[in-house]
């Protein structure tokens, strides 16, 4: 996908103050947004597809489409397709200024934090068509765990969107190494599932009651 970096985030950020601006008035939607972005990188846009669930709540439907569409962004990815596309259901979904101002400075504080680790290492495990496939690979994944359906549990979006969010940063940065963190937080992701499925097991319907409560 050629070396983004720097500039390419800076114009995420000066299109998210904007839309902070603008949907005081108005809601805006994702759609409108990723126009402004115009033919950014998959990992531009899969960045601030992903904001939202990296709060410790799940987000229920939402995580749903999300993550069905970081399947699809991913799948596209591995392919070798220059462009992204993004499903019109996702595109609609409308923020109001608040909540476009808390998406801004979570994407400030993410991006700032994560690069005072990257820089370019092996970086054909992110670029050319092998790193694309590597990269599109963990999207799809990813995607997978952020849709599993376990609404009421806490950090069950968080997780999944913490390696989808290192694999972008891996892939703007042309950081090999930065994938794994992104693995770190895919086993974290396992076993905390797999955690959760035990004592669902183990509680029988006491949990099926829980789950039909928080539904």
């Amino acid at each position: 996908m050629g070396r983004h970096g720097g500039p390419a985030v800076d114009d995420l950020l000066r299109v998210l103050e904007e839309t902070a601006a603008e949907a005081q008035d108005e809601p805006m939607t994702m759609g409108q947004v990723l126009d402004r972005l115009g033919d950014a990188s998959f990992a531009l846009i899969c960045i601030l597809v992903c904001l939202p669930f990296l709060q410790p709540f799940n987000l229920g439907p939402l995580a749903a489409l999300g993550g069905a569409n970081f399947v699809g962004l991913g799948w596209q990815l591995a392919r070798g397709r220059r462009t992204p596309w993004v499903p019109e259901r996702l595109r609609a979904v409308a923020l109001s200024g608040r909540a476009w101002r808390r998406l801004l400075g979570l994407c400030r504080r993410v991006v700032t934090f994560c690069r005072r680790f990257t820089r370019q290492r092996h970086t054909d495990w992110t670029t050319g068509p092998k790193g694309h496939l590597t990269c599109g690979s963990l999207l799809v994944i990813g995607g997978v765990l952020l849709a599993l359906p376990f609404p009421g549990l806490p950090f069950s979006n968080t997780l999944p969107a913490l390696m989808l969010i290192c694999v972008c940063i891996a892939d703007l940065e042309e950081d090999g190494l930065f994938l794994l963190p992104a693995l770190f937080f895919f086993v974290v992701s396992l076993v905390y599932f797999a955690f959760i499925l035990y004592g669902l097991f183990v509680a029988g319907d006491a949990a099926l009651d829980w789950v039909k409560d928080a539904i």
